[in-house]
């Protein structure tokens, strides 16, 4: 504790750190936050003042608007308030207390204990409150921000969750918002006679996000479960999380999101937006004109597809992109202008069944423009986007069988060995390294076996799922033909269940997404 720390009680709880900032730099701006304690009534903050000027003022708070206005405000020297054993008197107390134990035996002890009794613990006193703050700092880099899971599987009020994010707010960097809500939400929604349900439903769990989120003013990463975002939430993250550095759209069929407060975000990097089917144009023109973005992943978003409106984007994130994935688009001009982005490391291309003149143009265009720094090429068979698939979790043979589904249900991918565009690219790349095929077994056996003769440079070739019965005879061959340097892995589950999946009858499915991914150094 620094000689110069302060104590201020009486701070209304609905403060925010933010807030709490600006309203004492209009004062005095040397002095740094220690830490917020939520009370019952009204919240206690202690601050170290870094020079005898801002202690001073900082004294002279009750009588400076608009503190002067918190009916309990006070503020005195916190080096002077005892600990909670001290003001008991420890001669006196049990020795069985749990207030003799130092902070380690408190730490394991609380540690055991639920979310909502560590809230409780930290409301008790000021040694609690430290050994709570040191759990949470350490274990809440990270959290959920999600109403069935406060309320419903943590049983957490209102008030609960309120001083959680009192609590653990400084320390958060990372957070998930769940955009799914509880039954209990739903009735008090219904309760209020609303026309439409549903619309009704997604303002008011994006309502119940904000009012958190001025807890949170170090978050740099957030990530969107469930497709309920809605623009005026973009805009809070925006004013409470000024840090912000990565937002990620985990999942499809966010319709009610046009984009346009995204600009806000003056530091914001990485931006992930897939199937946001309302996503405007000329929100994006504005996104990509006031930021300097890193990683832009724009997927099935059909209203950006358009070349003239790809070729200002690209124009304007020349100096910075160094990651995109996008849908595909068999535009020469559009191809060129993704591929001259001078930082970019990492390419990847979406499309639906076969896009054979997209393909085409794409090797000529990589030919031309990257032959010297294209060192990685992978081409993927995916399955369809699914609705809420971030609340999925896949068993990882139970996932691996969904792969090989769609693969072998989905349209066959056409060979492009017989491309004079395919055949140009491998053997005219200087530094092509790595060849992979994931669940999109596009070459024949004598075509695998060709690939180290006509790229000399290739040292990997990787195919994972769709196996063949002749892949021993291949891995066999390729050893006793191939150069030492170079290596296959054929990996996945094995053809004989391979061969009853393909005998199975399967019910129709949605068509086949297709991916080529380019690595540049």
């Amino acid at each position: 504790m620094c000689n110069n720390e302060l104590r201020i009680d009486g701070l209304p709880k609905n403060l925010s750190i933010l807030k709490l900032t600006k309203l004492l730099n209009r004062y005095n701006k040397s002095w740094e936050l220690e830490d917020l304690i939520p009370l019952e009534e009204y919240i206690i903050a202690n601050i170290c003042c870094k020079t005898k000027e801002s202690y001073d003022c900082f004294l002279k708070l009750p009588d400076l608007v608009p503190f002067s206005t918190f009916p309990n405000i006070r503020v005195y020297n916190a080096s002077l308030i005892p600990n909670y054993v001290e003001q008991n008197n420890p001669d006196y107390a049990p020795n069985d207390s749990i207030f003799k134990l130092n902070s380690d035996c408190l730490q394991y002890v609380f540690e055991k204990c639920s979310l909502g009794d560590q809230i409780t613990f930290a409301k008790v006193c000021r040694k609690f409150h430290k050994v709570i703050i040191d759990i949470f700092s350490k274990k809440f880099d990270a959290i959920l921000l999600s109403h069935p899971t406060f309320t419903t599987d943590l049983a957490l009020t209102d008030q609960d969750i309120w001083d959680f994010s009192i609590l653990s707010g400084p320390y958060v960097r990372t957070i998930e918002f769940s955009t799914l809500f509880a039954l209990n939400f739903i009735k008090e929604v219904i309760q209020s006679k609303t026309d439409n349900l549903i619309e009704k439903c997604r303002k008011q769990i994006n309502i119940w996000f904000c009012r958190h989120l001025i807890h949170f003013p170090h978050v740099r990463q957030v990530e969107v479960l469930g497709f309920f975002f809605l623009d005026f939430t973009a805009r809070q993250l925006a004013r409470y999380c000024p840090q912000l550095r990565q937002f990620q759209i985990l999942d499809i069929n966010t319709r009610s999101l046009s984009g346009k407060n995204f600009h806000l975000f003056r530091h914001l990097e990485v931006l992930e937006l897939p199937l946001c089917t309302s996503l405007e144009p000329k929100y994006m023109l504005k996104i990509c004109k006031k930021l300097k973005l890193k990683e832009l992943y724009i997927v099935e978003n059909r209203r950006l597809m358009y070349a003239p409106i790809l070729k200002q984007m690209f124009a304007l994130q020349f100096s910075s992109l160094t990651i995109l994935w996008i849908s595909a688009l068999a535009d020469q001009r559009v191809v060129s202008a993704i591929l001259e982005l001078p930082h970019l490391e990492k390419l990847k291309f979406y499309w639906i069944d076969n896009y054979v003149s997209f393909e085409k143009v794409l090797f000529k265009e990589l030919l031309r423009l990257r032959q010297n720094s294209l060192f990685a090429m992978g081409w993927e068979s995916e399955p369809p986007f699914l609705m809420n698939e971030s609340f999925v979790n896949w068993d990882p043979y139970e996932y691996e069988l969904r792969r090989e589904e769609v693969s072998i249900n989905g349209c066959a991918w056409k060979c492009f060995a017989d491309y004079p565009e395919w055949i140009n690219l491998l053997t005219g790349c200087t530094k092509l390294e790595t060849m992979s095929f994931l669940y999109s077994r596009i070459l024949t056996k004598e075509q695998i076996l060709a690939l180290p003769r006509m790229c000399k440079t290739l040292e990997n070739v990787q195919i994972v799922g769709s196996r063949q019965e002749f892949d021993d005879d291949v891995l066999k061959e390729w050893k006793e033909q191939t150069r030492p340097s170079c290596q296959l892995c054929i990996e996945g589950i094995n053809w004989c269940e391979v061969k009853a999946l393909e005998n199975k009858e399967h019910a129709e499915r949605d068509r086949l997404y297709r991916s080529i991914r380019c690595n540049f150094k």
